[in-house]
């Protein structure tokens, strides 16, 4: 009985190397016309034709990445039109003078840093540190979103965004949380505290 099952296994074996080993890789690819095709491609397409589809692949993925950094810095309601209204999430206004200017206040230097990593999806995000270190950026034909780091005592970093659809947000400041006004609550004049 067990011969049997060692004879099947052998006899599976061979026909598996027998059917790979019969794989001839080396005729090359031709589209009709007798003519070899030199792109990087097997679909049968010319090298213009498969630049333009690498082209159009990267564009889409640029505006999946740039609709997903909308997602987590807008709420986004859209009207039955399709109209789409966006209301940043994070941070509050401080200067009335600078509207674009949104701040949020953090412990560390290092913890500004993550909520610009946080912003891209995780792909994305891990390919950035792993080809590129140091580089605090991800700049599309969409928009743009750029951290620079501060100087830990007024500022620990800055979020630039250049993102058409939200024109009214044009950075983030992440401050210190002493920093923040009225981050004293020991006052007896403090709405809602009671002495």
């Amino acid at each position: 009985m067990k011969r049997k099952y060692r004879l099947f296994i052998l006899m599976l074996f061979a026909a598996v190397f027998a059917i790979t080993a019969c794989v001839d890789n080396n005729d090359g690819d031709y589209d009709g016309s007798g003519e070899e095709l030199t792109g990087a491609n097997h679909w049968g397409l010319s090298d213009a034709e498969w630049a333009e589809w690498l082209k159009q692949e990267a564009l889409q993925a640029d505006s999946m990445n740039i609709a997903y950094i909308l997602r987590q810095l807008c709420d986004i309601e859209e009207d039955a039109l399709g109209n789409k209204k966006y209301t940043p999430k994070y941070g509050e206004i401080l200067d009335l003078v600078r509207l674009g200017v949104y701040t949020l206040a953090d412990s560390t230097a290092e913890e500004a840093e993550k909520r610009f990593w946080w912003l891209l999806p995780g792909t994305l995000s891990d390919s950035l540190q792993a080809n590129f270190p140091g580089r605090l950026e991800y700049v599309t034909a969409n928009g743009s979103v750029r951290y620079e780091p501060g100087d830990g005592v007024d500022a620990l970093g800055t979020i630039y965004i250049d993102i058409p659809e939200i024109p009214e947000v044009e950075k983030i400041m992440i401050i210190p949380f002493n920093y923040w006004p009225d981050n004293d609550s020991s006052s007896p004049f403090t709405i809602g505290l009671v002495w």
